[in-house]
């Protein structure tokens, strides 16, 4: 147990005692009983606010002073135990059944605290604190009536009156007022404390004996100041009519001074509920007109903040409601605008037909649903100005469902469909690029395809979408794909990257890449747009270039060689090696004419051998095989067929005049 509770254990003792003491000396019903008992209020007010683990304090207390009082150890044990358990049933069925919360702001609150506290958890007491009486022998059989009704009376008056004042000041609920609050509050306490101890001290009975001209007063605490204050003067009342019945002076004085306190406590009693009750009924509404103020000003911001227009009107089609982007759009002022017909601030037509627009707000009404308007209406604002826009209107019902009027949510799509029509035109050039343009995720799956990227690589959108990039890249460059990804993650554009790629029936074919990657609008890079372009024919004309360059580089080493030496057979050798290396060929054979006769006969031979060209020799009319490709003399006739598609050759055919000329043929 921790220190702090016990100190808490002990004060409550203490307190509970010393009211006690109080209690008993109001002309108790066999010292034990009697019609004024705060420390019920007391222990209830402990047990809530400290937990129920102080109920020690409560059980020593009623110990302690019932002991004093003269009852034996049983039976202050007994009552002891009544009181004890009253303060606990209280304490659960507040906390369990109601939520309750001590400062009393809820009409559940105080239904709880009278009906399970004062009325019901006293009854635990009551019984058993007489019983325990009557068994002991304080109390005859013939008072246990008057002594249980007694006893439960005063219990309840410790919950109804002391228990709601320690509540309310406990330190639970706001502490910190304004002044006027304060000011208020203390013209109540000085009128409820003047009217007190006119009905009660005896100053004016001759003018006031009805104890009901309190209830204005109590009223106005209620209503005004809320269960603070209105607890508060229900305190002063209870004190200065317990002090003016005390001394005599009451409306309630009777034959002896328990009668007459029996008799303020029933009045009492009707006074602490309907204060509790009525400032409880004012705290609530109080309260929901507090959150409904607070959502109205919070649906007046939003709708004045957001982008879209806003209009409300009642069921007769006029405006109430304007936000500022309804009023810039129309032209129409709202401090102008409400009261209007919505026909006169919302001029709509057909953007194609020119035709006036059905009114929303009538089809909202008539329909009793959402509706939306068509598309291409244009609005016509107040200065002429013509505006397209969409919209949807929707009935505003009361909670039990009756139609308040119509909220027509409405915006300017100008920009929007300058956007649409920018996408579209965008996406038209695209789609009509020679060029493969392709789209996809840093993670490198494909997320557009246009009709240049299906004539390049064969596959249409549907077969590509959603699939891994290298799809298209060649087997033997696996680290390709990443690295380009590595470098588009970085923030890196590619440009004029050369490569292979491969077609869906498996050609390869060279292309040109240039890449870049896609940001949104807040930065981070979310994606690529590739640009492929096929350089089939730029590789070609390149390699065609290249050999000629070559060739011609061999030209001019070939005749500054033949210049350098002037023997035939050498000439002739360099020639035919000349023919071979330009033609690429793999052999090359110089074929001369017999003297005196037509028969060609191999002379000189270049390059790998071949069995079937030794000693060769061509018949006049005969051939030998392969294909001209690349004939260096115009005009020239060829006599041989062409055979067998394998072979390379350099071949000798018989041209105009009977000169042996030469021919570089492949297959």
């Amino acid at each position: 147990m921790r220190t702090v509770d016990v100190v808490r254990m002990i004060v409550l003792c203490v307190c509970y005692v010393a009211t006690a003491k109080f209690g008993l000396s109001l002309d108790a019903v066999q010292s034990v009983a009697t019609t004024v008992w705060p420390p019920t209020g007391i222990a209830l007010m402990a047990l809530i606010l400290g937990g129920c683990r102080l109920w020690p304090g409560v059980t020593c207390g009623a110990f302690l002073v019932n002991l004093w009082a003269g009852a034996s150890v049983p039976v202050a044990c007994g009552i002891a135990l009544g009181n004890t358990l009253e303060a606990l049933v209280g304490t659960l069925l507040l906390q369990r059944l109601v939520g309750f919360s001590p400062a009393l702001d809820r009409l559940r609150d105080v239904l709880g605290l009278v009906v399970l506290a004062a009325v019901l958890s006293t009854l635990v007491s009551a019984t058993v604190g007489v019983t325990s009486g009557w068994l002991g022998g304080i109390i005859p059989a013939a008072t246990f009536g008057k002594a249980w009704r007694t006893w439960w009376l005063g219990d309840a008056m410790g919950d109804l009156v002391v228990a709601p004042l320690l509540f309310v000041w406990s330190g639970r609920g706001p502490l910190t007022r304004p002044f006027s609050w304060v000011a208020e509050a203390l013209a109540v306490c000085v009128a409820v404390g003047a009217l007190s101890l006119l009905v009660f001290d005896g100053v004016a009975s001759n003018l006031i004996d009805s104890p009901y001209i309190l209830f204005p007063s109590l009223i106005w605490a209620a209503v005004r100041l809320g269960p603070q204050g209105a607890i508060t003067a229900m305190g002063l009342v209870s004190a200065i009519a317990l002090w003016g019945t005390i001394r005599g002076f009451s409306p309630f004085a009777g034959q002896t001074l328990n009668e007459s306190l029996l008799a303020l406590q029933a009045f009492l009693s009707v006074v602490a509920v309907t204060t509790l009750v009525l400032a409880a009924v004012v705290a609530e509404r109080r309260k929901s007109d507090a959150v409904a103020q607070e959502q109205r000003e919070w649906l007046a911001v939003t709708l004045s903040s957001i982008g879209d227009a806003v209009i409300a009107t009642d069921t007769q089609g006029r405006v109430t409601f304007m936000n500022p982007v309804a009023a810039a759009v129309t032209g129409w002022p709202e401090a102008e605008a409400l009261g209007k017909d919505i026909t006169e601030v919302l001029q709509i037509i057909n953007e194609h037909t020119r035709q006036v627009v059905e009114d929303p707000i009538a089809k909202v009404l008539r329909e009793d649903t959402v509706v939306g308007l068509a598309n291409h209406t244009l609005l016509i604002a107040r200065d002429g100005v013509e505006r397209p826009i969409d919209d949807s209107g929707t009935p505003i019902r009361a909670p039990r469902g009756s139609l308040l009027g119509v909220v027509l949510v409405f915006r300017d799509v100008t920009e929007r469909r300058r956007a649409e029509e920018t996408r579209a035109r965008l996406a038209a050039i695209v789609d009509s690029s020679e060029e493969a343009i392709i789209g996809k995720t840093l993670e490198g799956i494909i997320t557009s395809w246009n009709r240049g990227a299906e004539r390049m690589y064969g596959y249409t959108a549907d077969q590509v979408i959603s699939q891994p990039i290298a799809l298209l890249a060649p087997p033997d460059r696996p680290d390709e794909i990443p690295g380009i990804l590595a470098r588009l993650a970085r923030g890196e554009a590619i440009e004029h990257y050369e490569t292979l790629r491969i077609r869906r029936d498996g050609q390869m074919i060279p292309v040109s890449l240039t890449i870049s990657p896609i940001r949104d609008p807040s930065g981070p890079i979310i994606g690529a747009s590739a640009i492929a372009r096929d350089i089939t024919v730029q590789k070609q004309t390149e390699a065609e270039g290249e050999r000629r360059r070559r060739a011609t580089e061999m030209l001019a080493d070939l005749a500054q060689s033949l210049s350098a030496s002037l023997d035939l057979d050498t000439v002739l050798q360099r020639v035919v090696a000349g023919a071979q290396e330009l033609c690429a060929s793999e052999r090359a054979i110089l074929m001369l004419r017999e003297s005196n006769s037509d028969v060609l006969v191999g002379r000189y031979e270049v390059g790998a051998p071949h069995m079937a060209y030794a000693g060769l020799r061509i018949e006049p009319g005969k051939g030998l095989g392969g294909r001209c490709s690349a004939p260096h003399v115009p005009g020239a006739r060829t006599t041989m067929p062409p055979i067998h598609a394998s072979a390379k050759s350099i071949w000798l055919g018989r041209g105009r005049g009977g000169t042996s000329l030469c021919w570089s043929c492949r297959s």
